[in-house]
């Protein structure tokens, strides 16, 4: 990222100095001119306010951090840096095959640190950046948003910091916000008839990850504090909780960048689900990561081992996960997942002992000569108690990836784990699928072995609990959560429900909303590592969607968000090569979609949409053959979606 036009010293950007006090103040305008940062550092304090098309939107806001001998970094500021820069990169693991982002950079220096904005056409960032010989300790960092006029919030709410952050949304005005409200980074703000921002945190590397609290109409950050004493629990002892803290958040090296605080911005609730803002705030991979290989796998346990007319009883065994293997070779699936259960139950658990109905490597080479991959689920805590003999053990033995659950927690060290995960398996050529963890923060921009994250309400929910709108929930997904990175959804669901029909089911779980939904999340979704959710004979009865499936990328070569409105619908387009994947969903109204697809330049399109009687036989699909066309208008059911593909001329 170099500077392509130096702007330092320039009048715009020039400190003006009170004759009396110390107090100076700079403007940084974004490239396009529209969203503008302006910047106060007294001896007290820093703060800085935004505004757009001459509109304030953010208040001056406050930041700072305090260390352990109670001195505060981040007062008293003069200019040190004023630049045009470029961040153009390849993103072979993502939703377009290169990012293009040019910002407006401006660094202010003091005592011990130094502050940098970023000022792009999509959002503002900002980030401290620390200067001392010697190992810091940090006690607290403040991070302020105060807001101008009255946005509406769409935000994660949370009971406290040890979460897997899987909630459904919640949407008030921030001044009707009564108590204090915890909730996660990601926070969704629009502004009658005015623009739309979403705040996060990223490039967040051994140091916790930002949650916010609402309170007297302000939003401030809050941080975990690192662990003093942790004590294991569960069942077998596999599972690790905090039970006391220390008076400090985090102990960092004296000279590093600490993460970035994120506001994007954008004129539509589309135009804001399409951003590339915060994978340019991530640091590009380092190394040769071209042994990653994205893709599909089964999973067995949201359908309980759904297998029909076996000879044998159907469960965490031998005879259940080569089915599984042979029905991912037929339909060319790169990998089965094999869920909780594979290790033997003992206190505590060990991951290197598998129970007696299970023999990994005979099932690895029997994967490995079919075409297939295995990967691993493993609890957070003994996994990282025996890290490198099981990934080491494992990847010799043919394994290629772990899935690693109930982190539950965002302070330094859960997020250090990460980090040293994804360095361990990659040292071994094995991806990550994170679970019960916080949303991406940019680790696995860095590290491209780190395939995907959970970190939402996702179908799972379907086996275990009832009364919630999740075909609302999946239409704020995109917009908020997903924004920060990939997520795994787990969607693929065959048994398809109306909202009046449905009921939870542990061994028999169905989906809120249309057959045609469960396709179009495959399009909507971002997710380079992909369940099919259901099991092998459902979807065998099922040909043409799990063609479908079976078919559709996992990563793309561009994305456009058409339409949208977060919690109510979306339409997304995605190209890989010459083909394009256009995919809707609509909450509980019907809806009607007008497509502009002029883009595309089509020779053939098929099209899946709900079928006629959708709107009370959920599970029903129609699917068409139609003749190129510019404008083509599409029909969702109640709780619908849609998922048109488009063949174009070769690339």
């Amino acid at each position: 990222m170099k500077p392509i036009l130096s702007l330092a010293l320039l009048v715009l950007l020039l400190g003006a100095v009170a004759p009396s006090t110390y107090a100076r103040t700079w403007q940084v305008k974004s490239p396009d001119g529209r969203t503008t940062v302006s910047i106060e550092s007294t001896a007290e304090g820093t703060a800085y306010s935004v505004s757009r098309d001459g509109i304030r939107l953010l208040q001056p806001s406050r930041l700072s951090l305090t260390l352990d001998d109670g001195r505060q970094l981040g007062s008293g500021l003069v200019l040190s840096q004023v630049a045009t820069m470029r961040d153009k990169r390849t993103t072979p693991i993502y939703q377009r095959a290169g990012i293009d982002e040019q910002y407006r950079l401006i660094r202010l220096t003091g005592k011990g640190c130094a502050i940098e904005w970023r000022v792009y056409n999509g959002g503002v960032a900002y980030r401290f950046v620390t200067s001392a010989s010697d190992s810091l300790t940090v006690r607290n960092e403040l991070t302020e948003y105060r807001f101008a006029g009255r946005p509406q919030l769409t935000y994660l709410p949370l009971d406290n910091m040890f979460t897997d952050f899987q909630n459904f949304y919640r949407t008030a005005l921030l001044d009707t916000i009564s108590h204090p409200q915890l909730m996660a980074s990601q926070v969704l703000l629009q502004w009658d008839k005015g623009p739309r921002a979403l705040l996060t945190d990223y490039d967040v590397d051994d140091y916790p990850v930002l949650f916010l609290k609402a309170k007297d109409g302000i939003l401030q950050g809050q941080y975990p504090r690192y662990p003093d004493r942790e004590q294991v629990h569960g069942k077998m002892k596999s599972r690790l909780r905090v039970v006391s803290t220390r008076d400090y958040i985090a102990r960092i090296a004296g000279q590093r960048t600490l993460p970035w605080r994120v506001m994007l911005l954008a004129d539509s609730d589309a135009q804001l689900a399409g951003s590339d803002v915060v994978y340019s705030l991530a640091p590009a991979p380092q190394g040769d990561f071209s042994w990653v290989k994205p893709g599909k796998a089964t999973w067995e346990w949201w359908n309980a081992y759904g297998l029909e007319g076996t000879s044998f009883l159907p469960g965490v065994n031998d005879s259940t996960y080569f089915a599984y293997i042979d029905f991912a070779a037929r339909h060319g699936l790169p990998y089965i997942l094999i869920d909780a259960g594979w290790t033997k139950l003992q206190d505590p658990l060990d991951l290197l002992q598998t129970t007696a109905d299970i023999h990994l490597p005979q099932l690895a080479a029997y994967a490995r000569q079919r075409g297939v991959g295995i990967v691993l689920w493993a609890d957070y805590f003994p996994f990282s108690r025996q890290m490198e003999e099981v990934v080491r053990r494992y990847t010799e033995m043919g394994i290629v990836g772990f899935k690693i659950d109930h982190i539950n927690r965002a302070d330094q060290k859960v997020v250090r784990f990460c980090r040293q995960a994804a360095e361990m398996c990659a040292r071994y050529h094995a991806f990550i699928d994170f679970h019960g963890v916080f949303p991406p923060t940019g680790l696995q921009v860095t590290m491209p072995n780190v395939l995907n994250y959970e970190a939402v309400m996702g179908l799972e929910v379907t086996k275990f609990r009832e009364g919630y709108d999740l075909v609302a929930h999946e239409c704020y997904v995109p917009f908020i959560r997903q924004v920060a990175g990939p997520i795994d959804y787990t969607q693929g669901a065959m048994r398809n429900v109306t909202q009046s029909q449905f009921h939870k089911d542990n061994t028999h779980p169905m989906s809120q909303g249309t057959r045609c939904r469960q396709l179009a999340e495959y399009v909507v979704f971002l997710s380079p590592f992909n369940m099919l959710c259901d099991a092998p004979p459902q979807y065998e009865r099922n040909p043409e969607s799990l063609a479908f499936i079976s078919e559709v990328p996992v990563t793309w070569d561009d994305t456009r968000v058409l339409q949208g409105e977060a919690g109510k619908y979306i339409v997304v387009a995605r190209r890989k090569g010459s083909r394009w994947y256009i995919g809707g969903l609509t909450d509980w109204q019907p809806r009607t979609l007008s497509l502009n697809l002029s883009f595309a330049s089509a020779k053939h399109m098929r099209l899946y949409e709900d079928g006629p009687d959708a709107a009370s036989d959920a599970t029903s699909l129609k699917v068409s053959e139609i003749a190129p066309a510019q404008q083509l208008n599409v029909k969702a059911a109640p709780g619908g979606g849609f998922v048109l593909v488009i063949e174009t001329e070769a690339r």
